[in-house]
């Protein structure tokens, strides 16, 4: 018996597949020459944009918890999130945001590839979700397309994706000064909620045309809080106010630095308000101090002891009084504009010139004084005298303090007391005195032990002790040592002021000891 045949079309009687619903119509491209490689024809789209989408769709959940933090009475600038986006290191990460997305830190993982920190805020997020799901579709922007091309995965940000530092991000218990580099429209925003969130910020700064960097002393948990307040940081770092850099590894090129802080300097005006330092004298030539201090605005009480330093110490006080702490002045390249000028009174003699008798340290001090009103009786200005009489506690009043007190009020050390002031009230600043550098770690800790010295205690004038934010230790022979105070805490050189007593002393109280400069 013959078989019948097996019709092929009853085996496969569903319908053709088709693809040319998923086809693009091309110009014709000819081949590439030979070396040149084939026009790249990027990702496959569908896949690649799902993937990116979940992803994206996690980070926004993680910003939400995030955005829990911010509390509305102290934020500052826009509700801002931090995602993670991640690229091969031979394909740059997009140069420009979206709208209301900012890309900041971009630094290299432990396996190579490159991340980029996406700072966003507003509507942010919706444009990247819409933009995401249109390059899913093929409907995206050819410029949009390259730049979803680029990412390989998009991870939530947190404290650590804005870590820049070569140093390890702190442990979670570890207070440290953070860098935060802010972008320069928005650096404003960072400081409203660091001192709601009771942060200490530093006052020393450095701006730079595309960013400004302002430390904060903070936790990693403090950080979070911050970073949910703020739009401003764009990266973070380990800061260090150290000087050791300028005065030992930079040290041969410490003139060219001079010497573009010089250029960077405007001078305060001829009739300026002055700071006139009572002290050793001033070293006039120094390029930073010359422009504001002019030879007829140095003077001496014996014009024998000649004007200029001979200790060094008036010279450095004046460099603080014009310029501040030098380490981030030094460090950027902002232009400096001074509101202010330098006087100088060399009170304390030099070498091979007898000392001053304390029986007439009040009486030099006010000798002092009236030389700069003498020779500018119309400047505005404030006096700044750092020393003090060695040994000799401010516990009670004295007659160098009664004449500060005198000079402050405007009165002549002849003038009694029911007189009128023959010169208008001076601002006078005194400092507080030094613990000396003897003292063991637990003797300075004791403040009764080291109170003011003479004449600090005076009432009129303003008496100023120290405190300090250096705790980070950058020499390398002291890596494994901690600081003896925290940041903002008195500092350990600095003494403090107790209790008169209820019997004030006489005037002709017995001095003893000598000048001491702080």
């Amino acid at each position: 018996m013959a078989r019948k045949p097996v019709s092929i079309l009853r085996q496969y009687a569903l319908p053709h597949l088709r693809i040319d619903g998923f086809a693009k119509a091309h110009a014709y491209q000819p081949p590439p020459p030979p070396g040149r490689p084939a026009p790249d024809a990027g990702r496959e789209r569908f896949s690649h944009g799902s993937k990116l989408a979940a992803e994206l769709a996690q980070a926004i959940v993680a910003a939400a918890r995030q955005r829990q933090l911010r509390d509305p009475a102290i934020a500052a600038g826009k509700p801002n999130a931090y995602f993670e986006v991640a690229s091969e290191l031979d394909k740059l990460l997009p140069d420009k945001g979206f709208k209301d997305v900012r890309i900041g830190a971009v630094r290299k993982n432990d396996a190579g590839v490159q991340v980029g920190t996406l700072s966003v805020r507003d509507n942010g997020e919706t444009i990247l979700t819409d933009t995401i799901a249109n390059y899913g579709a093929g409907t995206a922007t050819p410029t949009s397309t390259k730049r979803i091309d680029q990412i390989e995965r998009i991870a939530p940000g947190t404290v650590g994706s804005l870590w820049m530092d070569l140093r390890p991000l702190p442990q979670a218990d570890q207070r440290i000064w953070w860098e935060c580099w802010c972008w320069p429209e928005t650096a404003a925003n960072l400081f409203r909620p660091a001192q709601h969130l009771s942060l200490r910020v530093s006052e020393q700064r450095l701006h730079f045309p595309d960013f400004e960097v302002v430390p904060v002393y903070a936790d990693i948990e403090d950080m979070e809080r911050l970073l949910a307040n703020t739009d401003a940081i764009e990266e973070l770092r380990h800061a260090s106010d150290s000087p050791h850099v300028y005065t030992h590894d930079l040290r041969p090129y410490q003139q060219d630095i001079l010497d573009d802080l010089v250029l960077r300097t405007t001078l305060a005006p001829d009739d300026a308000p002055a700071v006139c330092i009572l002290d050793t004298g001033v070293a006039r030539a120094h390029p930073l101090l010359a422009p504001s201090l002019a030879a007829n605005d140095c003077h001496a009480v014996d014009e024998a002891w000649q004007r200029d330093d001979h200790h060094g110490h008036g010279t450095e006080m004046a460099g603080i009084a014009l310029f501040g702490d030098l380490t981030y002045p030094v460090g950027d390249h902002r232009s400096i504009e001074l509101t202010h000028r330098l006087e100088s009174v060399k009170l304390l003699p030099p070498k091979g010139f007898p000392l001053n008798e304390p029986a007439n340290f009040g009486f030099i001090t006010q000798s002092a004084i009236s030389l700069p009103e003498i020779e500018a009786p119309e400047r505005q200005r404030v006096f700044s005298m750092s020393v003090t009489n060695d040994g000799l506690s401010g516990a009670l009043p004295t007659s160098w303090s009664a004449a500060m007190d005198r000079a402050d009020a405007g009165l002549a050390l002849a003038d009694n007391a029911s007189a009128e002031p023959s010169a208008p009230p001076r601002l006078i600043m005194t400092s507080a005195g030094n613990v000396p550098d003897v003292a063991t770690p637990t003797e300075a800790g004791d403040l009764a032990g080291f109170p003011i010295e003479d004449p600090a205690q005076a009432w009129n004038p303003v008496t100023t002790g120290g405190f300090t934010d250096k705790v980070d230790i950058a020499h390398p022979n002291y890596a494994n040592w901690t600081a003896a105070a925290e940041v903002g805490d008195r500092s350990p050189y600095s003494r403090t002021s107790i209790a008169w007593d209820e019997a004030p002393i006489k005037p002709e109280v017995v001095f003893k000891g000598g000048f001491r400069m702080r």
